[in-house]
């Protein structure tokens, strides 16, 4: 983040926000919560649920576009690309994308956020060979 800080962003609010935020991150993910590192895990969690509708919010609007205009020259955009070289109205194609990632979007929410099953006990199968064990059918030693 502050790599990218350096090359990419150019407004005041992002050279200061963008490496506090990344100090935080760093300060999260190395040293803060030692003693609940289940907290980690709700970070970044919430911080892969932001990053996945942001991308999705942004591809929505992409991906129902024909065309694009990329440096003063109009081109057809990826969705109608496809829809060219597989077939389909580029609508359709988008349509298909959009239910495929809200889908993906869910079930990595789903997977996440479930409550894990409780394990059953592991049996243990080491049986006592001592006195009173002898002379007893199996099922009562």
């Amino acid at each position: 983040m502050i790599l990218s800080t350096v090359i990419w962003i150019r407004s005041a609010t992002g050279i200061i926000v963008v490496p506090l935020l990344a100090l935080l991150l760093g300060w999260v993910g190395w040293r803060g919560f030692r003693e609940a590192p289940e907290r980690r895990v709700i970070i970044a969690q919430g911080l892969a649920v932001v990053a996945a509708i942001d991308t999705l919010t942004r591809m929505v609007s992409y991906v129902f576009m024909k065309q694009v205009t990329v440096d003063g020259e109009v081109r057809l955009s990826d969705i109608g690309n496809f829809a060219e070289n597989v077939g389909g109205w580029y609508v359709l194609w988008g349509i298909a994308f959009t239910v495929v990632a809200c889908g993906l979007l869910g079930l990595g929410a789903w997977l996440a956020w479930r409550v894990p099953q409780a394990q059953p006990a592991p049996v243990n199968k080491q049986r006592s060979a001592g006195p009173s064990a002898k002379g007893k059918p199996p099922s009562l030693r």
